[in-house]
This record gives C-alpha cells, sequence and structure tokens, in this order.
C-alpha cells in the first residue's frame, strides 16, 4: 500500500511503544503504519461509512481497537499520546474543551489541522504543552505544519506562535514563497477595489522577518 507524504511524516512524529488515540481515524492508513511499532491504538471515527473502512483495514492488527463514535469518547487511563489530523482548528478546539479533566494525563498531542494555526498554538501552549517538535509538509501543491505538542511548558514570541518553529526547516523558502504570492494576489484585488490592505502589509513584514528570506534570494 502506498502512503502519502503527509501521512508517512504524521507516523513518524508518534513516539515508539505509545498508547495512541486517533480522532477522526478514517481509513484506517496511520494505523497501518503505527501498529507495529506502538503498545495500542483507539481509532475513533464517527461516520459509519469511513467507520466500515476503518474496520476492513485494520482487522488482523490486534492492537488496534476501533470505534464508531465522537471525540475522546473513548479515552482510557492508559492512553498517552493523542492524534487530531485532518480536522479544523475549531473542531480540535471544541474536542479538548469538551474534556479538559481527560488531556491532563496526555504526554502528547499530535496536531496536523489546515486551518488558524496560530490560534491551536496559542491554545494549547495556554493548556500547558509546548512545541516540541513542528515539520512542513508539500503535498499536491498545499503545505500542511504537523504539529508535535508536549506536556510542560515554555514560553514563545508573538512570531513563533503566528508562523510556527519552522526556521530551520528545508521546505520554508518554499512556503514562503507560497504564501507571498497567496497575500499578494489578496492585496491586489483589494487595490483593485478600493480597500486597506495594511493588514496584509504587515503580515508580509512579519513573515519575512520570521522566515528570515533575503527577498534578492528568494
Amino acid at each position: 500500500m502506498a502512503f502519502s507524504k503527509r501521512l508517512t511524516v504524521l507516523a513518524s512524529l508518534v513516539k515508539n511503544k505509545a498508547n495512541v488515540y486517533d480522532v477522526g481515524a478514517d481509513h484506517g492508513q496511520l494505523e497501518i503504519l503505527l501498529s507495529s511499532r506502538v503498545k495500542k491504538i483507539i481509532a475513533v471515527e464517527n461516520k459509519k461509512g469511513p467507520y466500515q473502512n476503518l474496520l476492513s483495514a485494520t482487522h488482523e492488527l490486534k492492537n488496534v481497537h476501533c470505534y464508531l463514535g465522537n471525540g475522546l469518547d473513548y479515552l482510557d487511563e492508559e492512553t498517552n499520546f493523542l492524534i487530531l489530523a485532518g480536522l479544523g482548528s475549531k473542531t480540535i478546539i471544541e474536542i479538548i474543551d469538551e474534556n479538559l479533566d481527560k488531556i491532563k494525563r496526555l504526554e502528547y498531542l499530535l496536531i496536523d489541522s489546515h486551518t488558524d494555526l496560530r490560534i491551536l498554538r496559542e491554545y494549547f501552549v495556554s493548556h500547558r504543552f509546548y512545541l516540541d517538535q513542528e515539520i512542513i509538509v508539500s503535498e499536491k501543491g498545499i503545505f500542511y505544519h504537523l504539529i508535535r505538542f508536549k506536556r510542560g511548558q515554555r514560553n514563545y514570541s508573538m512570531l513563533e506562535l503566528e508562523f510556527g518553529l519552522i526556521k530551520n526547516d528545508p521546505l520554508k523558502k518554499e512556503e514562503y514563497n507560497f504564501l507571498k504570492a497567496k497575500t499578494m494576489k489578496i492585496i491586489a484585488q483589494k487595490i483593485e477595489a478600493h480597500m486597506d490592505t495594511s493588514l496584509e502589509i504587515a503580515y508580509l513584514e512579519r513573515m519575512k522577518k520570521y522566515y528570515e528570506i533575503d527577498e534578492n534570494h528568494a
């Protein structure tokens, strides 16, 4: 079976021998990648079709336990590694807000969200998790930030919370160019509509500063 680059990197961020809980397990590919090196996986899916696919994909994996349900309904005391992948930031925050007592015993959180990463970083840091590792993955023209949080506290600058721990990431220049082009398009549209562009210009300046990009060689 061929696995996507994003899924392969996501799996690499899971600690060996962990007791894993995967929300929105979908097709079970992450479970297949992880089952040989973690102790146990609780895989939860809330849609019947994907749940049947999950059961079919993992039925031979003895350490994978599948449930049709929502959020952290099946989180047990052994679980120390929570995966929230392919979910929007609002959904992730809702899941955690409903289970604040349960997450206190978790050691790691692994997040793969495509929206509002600054909000998620701020949220988890405020709940006493620090940014342990962050990797940029480029796939089909989209840049993904895979973020692993660990229980503990550290202080971060506003730019670190906005853009992540990517200063040494090999894809940071490519992502910078992608984000710049996207923002420049918005600026052009706003200029044409006689709208204020100060927010976008300020964003570009912050991004250039944090990504440490020399425009002459970008």
